[in-house]
């Protein structure tokens, strides 16, 4: 008898909003679908964690931080990030090879946001509604610097933007990004991130579709802005 090919285990580790997560246990369970044993690493309520972050008790993901104050919203989210970058050091532990990032938006905005952060074309323009060209990508894709996060345009250093910026120099040492995407929706993007990029990805999204049933679809996360039925009308 030959041995047996053990199964494959995979891990996810989702950032602490529901934005974030809610995908990623889609990936999760449409892994599971393909014979993968998946394991998805979270923190309990009112873990250490938290508290030494200064996150108070019961406060897990960004939306616990909203309580209609913008200041102490943003303030509580920064501390959600440094509560996050603290699980670094077991997860290296848990598994010491560098592991894919998942991206749930798609290839048009990676690319477009690496095209921002290396050529800064924000920069050339005299006033926040002037037309500029994102240079280097496919077409002809203009933004105005009133479109941008405040993050990428301001000069000044701060928690949020130092966290972010640690947060895309650890995605650029990842093994290979995994794209909430599919190849004949943005081909154009798709080929220019692998090809003119050099990022390793995977486009096998949309993840959504892993739930078959309209009400589990309609009840995910928090209460949605539009009915259901007119979301694709």
């Amino acid at each position: 008898m030959g041995s047996e090919i053990p199964q494959l285990h995979v891990f996810f580790f989702p950032f602490m909003a529901h934005g974030h997560m809610i995908p990623t246990v889609d990936m999760a369970k449409l892994s599971g679908t393909r014979g993968v044993k998946t394991s998805i690493i979270t923190t309990p309520a009112n873990a250490p964690l938290g508290l030494e972050a200064g996150l108070p008790e019961g406060c897990e993901n960004v939306d616990a931080t909203k309580n209609g104050d913008a200041t102490k919203s943003m303030e509580m989210t920064i501390k959600i990030f440094k509560a996050t970058a603290m699980l670094q050091e077991p997860l290296d532990r848990a598994a010491p090879k560098r592991m894919p990032v998942l991206d749930g938006t798609s290839f048009f905005c990676l690319s477009t946001s690496a095209c921002m952060a290396m050529y800064e074309p924000h920069k050339q323009v005299s006033s926040d509604s002037e037309l500029f060209v994102v240079s280097d990508l496919p077409g002809d894709i203009k933004l105005r610097r009133n479109q941008l996060p405040d993050f990428m345009i301001s000069n000044e250093e701060t928690d949020f933007t130092k966290l972010l910026k640690d947060s895309i120099k650890a995605e650029l040492k990842s093994i290979s990004v995994v794209v909430n995407s599919f190849y004949e929706l943005e081909p154009a993007f798709a080929d220019y991130y692998s090809n003119v990029l050099g990022r390793q990805a995977w486009h096998i999204g949309p993840f959504s579709l892993c739930n078959r049933n309209l009400e589990d679809k309609a009840s995910r996360g928090k209460q949605a802005s539009l009915d259901e039925t007119e979301c694709l009308k």
